[in-house]
């Protein structure tokens, strides 16, 4: 379970010998996306809290950044600060990891049918995965979107908290700011999970194929899926970065902000970057 959540059903679209179908991998997909947010939930609560602090860490602690606000964090509100929010962040990952596989095992079978036999080629996996990916990841991230944006609100609190817990932020948002208000940042969210899915899932693909070319197999071991499925979120996430910064800003200001860059300069836009390489499961949205 512990891997890329791209890594059990995609495998059974790359070569193995039996197909899982969309409702085995919306399962996988949910199953995966438990395990590994259970994991990760520390440090995508260190990405988050950098990304919306208005004045960087480094400069505010002297320089230490990462590892002084992670020493701070745990020393001013406790370890249990580490999985704030942790209920909505099951609750997204089960929902994202269950729409996107599902979506995608389904539109891609879709898309193989439809496709003339001259393009059945090995080559043309990519590109499949690539559209097919995209378009799985916007329709699960608008569906998810409410339990992201509840996410991201837990997650900035500290001592005075706001929301006693998920259903109390729903209930709240939702009598301050309408049904609207849980969908602040939708357009930048998809705008972000766009590109993310589509290069997650067509990265492995081709990470997938070169595999299979260099050593003549056309089935990957848990460690071979695991390198596939964490060099293709490692490049997805580095790229969109700058997306995600903006969903998370008009996430929690309840208010349309135009330009982040403006108030923080681009290496505002780039914060948290240092965690990236550690948030490589798709539901860090």
């Amino acid at each position: 379970f512990i891997q890329s959540n791209l890594s059990l059903p995609m495998s059974t679209f790359l070569g193995n010998k039996e197909r899982l179908t969309p409702s085995q991998s919306s399962l996988s997909g949910a199953l995966s996306g438990v395990v590994t947010r259970a994991v990760i939930s520390p440090f995508d609560v260190v990405k988050i809290r950098f990304q919306l602090q208005h004045t960087p860490i480094a400069k505010r602690q002297g320089g230490l950044g990462l590892v002084k606000s992670v020493v701070l964090l745990a020393r001013d509100e406790g370890l249990s600060a580490f999985w704030k929010g942790h209920t909505a962040s099951q609750l997204l990952s089960i929902v994202y990891g269950a729409v996107v596989f599902g979506v995608f095992e389904q539109i891609t079978s879709g898309a193989w049918l439809l496709l003339p036999n001259q393009y059945h080629v090995t080559s043309a996996k990519p590109v499949i995965s690539f559209v097919c990916g995209g378009v799985a990841g916007c329709v699960a991230s608008v569906v998810s979107m409410p339990l992201d944006t509840l996410r991201t609100r837990m997650v900035m609190q500290r001592q005075n908290e706001v929301y006693k817990s998920t259903l109390d932020a729903f209930s709240k948002t939702c009598t301050r700011e309408g049904v609207s208000g849980l969908f602040r940042g939708l357009i930048p969210n998809v705008a972000q999970v766009f590109p993310t899915s589509a290069l997650q899932f067509g990265s492995y693909t081709s990470f997938v194929c070169i595999h299979n070319m260099l050593t003549g197999r056309h089935t990957l071991s848990s460690p071979e899926s695991l390198l596939c499925g964490a060099l293709a979120g490692l490049i997805s996430k580095a790229a969109t970065l700058p997306f995600d910064f903006t969903k998370k800003r008009l996430q929690v200001q309840g208010t349309l902000c135009i330009c982040s860059v403006q108030t923080g300069g681009s290496a505002r836009v780039l914060q948290g970057c240092s965690l990236t390489p550690l948030l490589l499961d798709t539901t860090s949205l």
